[in-house]
């Protein structure tokens, strides 16, 4: 037995108004709010792990935040660095500007500190932005080392002395 569905010209604008109307609705509860550059906005929204994403400063540098969501009770967050602060060397800006990481923050973290505070947020953290970072803080100690190591050598030389004598 076949059914013959006979919908007319308004019942299928009807529908597809009515479907429309679901669609922008969907879009709308489903999009992140967007705080611009207003911190208050953003960490009253992120301490719940609510969709939100604003543009911040941290030490002069501009970060751009996106909470995704909530995910097996982590709070999963994007960071892209927008802009390395003016008084940072040119090659430091190139290694970090347009880089991002995904965080994936414990939800009792995010409860009690405001994300751009968490100090140790690169340990939740994977992407090129950490990366970048890391490869500056490992060169960093290395220039450190080799600037130091007739130093520590002559230290060391000392201690070997020493220890010989005893």
């Amino acid at each position: 037995m076949k059914y013959k569905l006979n919908l007319g010209r308004k019942e299928i604008i009807v529908l597809a108004l009515v479907l429309i109307i679901i669609l922008i609705f969907l879009i709308i509860l489903g999009a992140p709010k967007n705080c611009g550059t207003d911190e208050s906005c953003f960490n009253t929204k992120s301490s719940q792990c609510d969709k939100v994403k604003a543009t911040l400063n941290r030490e002069g540098n501009q970060l751009y935040y996106n909470i995704l969501g909530e995910k097996n009770d982590n709070c999963v967050v994007r960071v892209t660095m927008k802009k390395v602060s003016e008084a940072q060397q040119i090659e430091l800006k190139q290694a970090l500007e347009g880089k991002n990481m995904d965080c994936s923050i414990p939800m009792n973290l995010i409860r009690e500190k405001n994300i751009n505070s968490i100090s140790n947020i690169y340990d939740y953290c994977t992407g090129s932005l950490k990366e970048a970072f890391l490869d500056i803080t490992l060169q960093k100690l290395y220039e450190l080392v080799i600037k130091n190591i007739g130093t520590l050598a002559s230290g060391l030389q000392q201690v070997l002395n020493q220890s010989s004598t005893i």
